[in-house]
């Protein structure tokens, strides 16, 4: 008799276990994101910025919801390759508000913070948890063919011209490299 409660009820305790955790979870990253928000508040005065600088901040605005669509729609067939088949809508969802946790100190909330949202709305943990591997991987992959750009920074022998061919070189190896 205990064993069928616990067959019939445990997975249901844990599902809802872990949707709450991934609640939890969104819900302190976004009193995080606003008590910083709020903080900022009193150090700015926006009355001070000219329509060239908020027109400025409403552009970098843009750029970084598209970067982040972008990064969404990468996750999303990360996933897709790994065998989920999640609508984009899902994913969207999952990884806007685990973006949100990213701000919290200690960089890692996002990624736990998408593991709990993404087991709560029925993907596989082990495509979650690779996921995050080859997430983590093409991030330092990304960041040496790009900081390969700042080459000539350092070296003062190294034209900016030959270290942004050379960082170009990178990436188009690396986007060939991907496609294998």
């Amino acid at each position: 008799m205990p064993q069928d409660f616990i067959s019939k009820y445990g997975s249901v305790m844990l599902k809802r276990l872990v949707n709450l955790a991934g609640f939890m979870g969104s819900f302190i990253a976004v009193v995080f994101v606003l008590h910083r928000l709020n903080s900022y508040r009193t150090a700015l005065d926006f009355s001070q910025f000219g329509f060239q600088t908020l027109l400025i901040l409403v552009c970098a605005i843009v750029v970084y919801s598209a970067a982040n669509a972008l990064l969404t729609l990468v996750w999303w067939n990360l996933l897709q390759d790994l065998g989920d088949s999640s609508s984009f809508g899902s994913a969207f969802h999952i990884y806007g508000l685990s973006q949100l946790a990213k701000y919290i100190p200690g960089n890692i909330f996002h990624l736990a913070s998408r593991q709990t949202l993404g087991m709560a709305a029925g993907i596989k943990g082990w495509i979650l948890g690779k996921s995050i591997v080859y997430e983590l991987l093409v991030i330092c992959a990304s960041a040496l063919v790009f900081s390969i750009a700042a080459v000539s920074l350092l070296i003062p022998w190294v034209s900016g011209t030959s270290a942004l061919m050379l960082s170009l070189g990178m990436l188009s190896l690396a986007v060939w490299a991907a496609k294998i």
